[in-house]
């Protein structure tokens, strides 16, 4: 009976700890949020290029920078103008389906040009 006790009391000693973790990382998580809520600067982009370096355009008031981000450095890259931001167009929607498809007719096409150039070499040569 002792036992069954422990164990029960171990249980919900867990589950008291696992409650207390999610409602304490919720409210950092909240802290955080409104922390990072700046009026003057905004991150527009960022990308990774590898261990620790990253390009990010920034905007701070109407002005738009692109800089270079490394573990121990942060540089300046260029300024752009607003009509310089274009959205790349990222095509999420093609289904696998239809890249393969794209890329078996390029193999295809490949195999083709390859076909007509042998045709040409192996042709006798009139002397």
């Amino acid at each position: 009976m002792k036992e069954i006790l422990n164990i029960s009391l171990l249980v919900m000693g867990f589950t008291v700890v696992l409650i207390a973790a999610y409602f304490f990382s919720k409210f950092i998580g909240f802290k955080m949020s409104h922390s990072n809520a700046n009026k003057h600067i905004k991150v527009l982009d960022r990308v990774f290029l590898g261990n620790d370096k990253f390009i990010c355009i920034i905007q701070i008031g109407i002005r738009f920078f692109v800089i270079g981000i490394t573990n121990h450095h942060i540089e300046l890259i260029s300024e752009l103008n607003e009509a310089e931001l274009v959205p790349i167009s990222d095509d999420k929607n093609a289904s696998f389906g239809s890249i393969f498809e794209m890329y078996i007719k390029k193999l295809g096409n490949r195999d083709k040009d390859r076909g007509q150039g042998m045709d040409k070499i192996q042709q006798p040569m009139d002397s």
